[in-house]
């Protein structure tokens, strides 16, 4: 029993630090349990896996190996069945709970979000120097939109996270994540949609474009539309990032580096772009059909 509540708290502590990341990670590959004392090679293989939500077990059997359909076509590795931590069996989870295994998923865990960060930060860094708009003239537009669909509260909110940018860029990139938290709510309720707070801040997003008939993805439009498209979800990730690994929102260690400002600030007018395209599109539906909403 203490063994598998260890897993299911191991899950939902990678789910917290992970949260809004897309992540796919594994550990190293383990022999879960023997089916014969006297033939090694007859056993069950398999390692963890975890996909931002959910911590799996991927399992095999060796005595399927000489089955054609036991290996991926494409690649010819050996296939493997997905079950949930939960419905592992105790002489699974003992070899699953090994520290070569665990830790082994800690360091390529590591590295996935290493290798995001940087992808992401690149990512960022593209998209605000492709816009080449003044933060004046950013803040300008947003102020507009909001106080035109009532949203006064997001104005100060806006300005608050402005105003952090060199004082405080910790608190900045909070303020950069809860703003478009906010109106994608704003969007939700005038939507009449749910809004759950156990979503992260992607999911909140998601919903809201949704909300908004915005399909990033449109087969219909080209191709550079959907390529400037895409530095939507680059924004959140990337705000969704910082806001895990640097913010004040999950708190900080002894070891956490200090945030500089202009990353803070790349963070806050980016936060800004998205917002106010997703208010002008909430107004450009209000405006066309009132009865719509």
């Amino acid at each position: 029993m203490q063994l598998r509540e260890g897993f299911v708290r191991l899950e939902k502590k990678l789910m917290h630090a992970t949260d809004g990341l897309q992540i796919y990670a594994i550990s190293k590959e383990t022999t879960l349990e023997y089916y014969s004392e006297y033939c090694e090679d007859d056993c069950k293989r398999g390692y963890l896996s975890f996909d931002g939500q959910n911590l799996l077990v991927k399992h095999r059997d060796t005595a399927e190996d000489d089955l054609e359909d036991s290996f991926n076509p494409v690649t010819g590795e050996p296939l493997f069945t997905s079950s949930p931590i939960s419905s592992a069996s105790v002489v699974w989870l003992r070899a699953l709970a090994k520290a070569e295994v665990i830790n082994s998923l800690y360091i390529n865990l590591a590295k996935v979000i290493e290798e995001q960060e940087t992808e992401t930060m690149k990512s960022v860094r593209v998209i605000d120097a492709a816009l080449n708009y003044p933060a004046l003239k950013l803040n300008s537009d947003f102020e507009q939109v909001a106080k035109k669909l009532g949203y006064d509260q997001l104005v100060d909110d806006q300005k608050k996270a402005q105003a952090a940018v060199v004082v405080d860029p910790k608190d900045a990139v909070t303020r950069a994540s809860c703003l478009i938290e906010s109106v994608c709510q704003r969007i939700l309720e005038e939507k009449r949609m749910p809004c759950q707070s156990k979503w992260s801040l992607k999911q909140k997003v998601n919903e809201a474009l949704n909300a908004l008939q915005i399909c990033l993805d449109d087969k219909l439009l080209s191709k550079d539309v959907r390529k400037v498209f895409s530095g939507v979800r680059t924004i959140v990730d990337g705000v969704g990032y910082l806001r895990n690994s640097h913010s004040l929102a999950h708190g900080y260690g002894a070891k956490d580096v200090e945030l500089d400002h202009l990353t803070a600030r790349l963070a806050v007018n980016s936060s800004v772009v998205i917002t106010t395209f997703l208010m002008e599109t909430l107004l450009s539906d209000k405006t066309s059909d009132p009865h719509r909403m």
